[in-house]
């Protein structure tokens, strides 16, 4: 969640912290602010890459004084300006997704909002779904137990878990996980639209819990998916990755009788 400052008098040794923390941040932000202009104006994408890295480094060591909400936040918005420029991501791609996503869910494991981003943008432009699987399962295991829109975060991982990896029965525990806290969180709230917009993805995870309980063969979802993902990657090392995932699963016998 994005941070709120308290309006209740602080002693003077907190705001003393405070303030000394905000100097800190807005000193790293400056620097990557003026090496980032820079960088643009000389087309060096690369050197930006390597100075967003660097920052991002540079964060984990300073301490927070308690404010991780605050350096999540802070994170966020300086990956939001990383994914939106959209001529550096062409040449440069999404490297830098998968660092983003874990800072962030560290500090914060509770921003909903930033997770279910971090997902689309990790699993479909940087072509990582197995390293979002692995930080929403940490999300889910670092939140709150009454954690607000749950059920999307169990969602979003059993739609990678069945599109990507093909692990229909991870999926199958993960829409069922999905379907009872969407269930609780409907139970708990009194806004019609709200609730209307539970019951309508409870609806769909039902309906893939039957889809999968029939132990459906997936390989032409899985081929579909991981082809969306190859333009996306520019990192040649990943595009082979992914282009060799591609071809074992077409020497799928079942794709091959479908397809011949």
């Amino acid at each position: 969640m994005f941070f709120k400052i308290s309006s209740k008098p602080q002693k003077v040794s907190y705001l003393v912290i405070i303030l000394s923390f905000l100097g800190i941040i807005y000193s790293l932000q400056k620097e990557h602010y003026d090496k980032t202009r820079l960088q643009i104006e000389a087309n060096n994408y690369q050197e930006q890459i390597e100075s967003a890295q660097t920052t991002l480094n540079a964060q984990k060591r300073i301490p927070t004084f308690g404010f991780d909400n605050l350096r999540a936040d802070i994170t966020y918005l300086q990956f939001l300006q990383y994914f939106g420029d959209e001529e550096a991501r062409k040449q440069t791609g999404y490297s830098l997704v998968p660092s983003y996503f874990e800072t962030v869910s560290d500090y914060d494991p509770n921003f909903t909002q930033a997770n279910l981003t971090f997902s689309v943008a990790n699993s479909l432009y940087a072509g990582h779904p197995e390293k979002t699987i692995t930080l929403m399962e940490k999300v889910l295991e670092s939140s709150s137990p009454d954690l607000d829109d749950a059920y999307l975060i169990w969602f979003t991982k059993g739609l990678d878990e069945l599109l990507f990896l093909g692990d229909t029965q991870a999926a199958l525990d993960s829409y069922q996980n999905s379907t009872q806290s969407a269930i609780k969180q409907r139970n708990k709230t009194r806004n019609k639209l709200y609730s209307d917009k539970i019951t309508k993805i409870t609806v769909v995870s039902q309906r893939r819990i039957k889809y999968l309980a029939t132990d459906p063969d997936t390989t032409e979802a899985q081929i579909t998916s991981w082809k969306s993902v190859l333009p996306n990657v520019v990192d040649p090392l990943n595009r082979q990755r992914i282009r060799d995932r591609i071809v074992s699963l077409e020497q799928n016998a079942n794709y091959q009788a479908k397809n011949q």
